[in-house]
């Protein structure tokens, strides 16, 4: 859910990689994932992005891609 200053979204990653963060509605087919970041570089063991336009009480869903 999204809050005052928006969400934060965590994952593992590896070195020499590249990200993307998708968002979507809903999972499943019907979710329509949108890229809101792209080659986030890979700060091992664990990267990090803020979703700044997540600020009210919807709820979302989050993708992590690599590269």
């Amino acid at each position: 859910m999204g809050g005052t200053n928006g969400v934060q979204v965590s994952w593992g990653s590896a070195t020499n990689k590249l990200y993307s963060v998708e968002r979507g509605a809903a999972l499943g087919a019907g979710g329509g994932f949108t890229n809101i970041a792209e080659h986030i570089l890979s700060t091992p063991p664990e990267n990090s992005y803020l979703d700044m336009e997540a600020t009210d009480s919807t709820a979302f869903f989050y993708r992590i891609r690599v590269e």
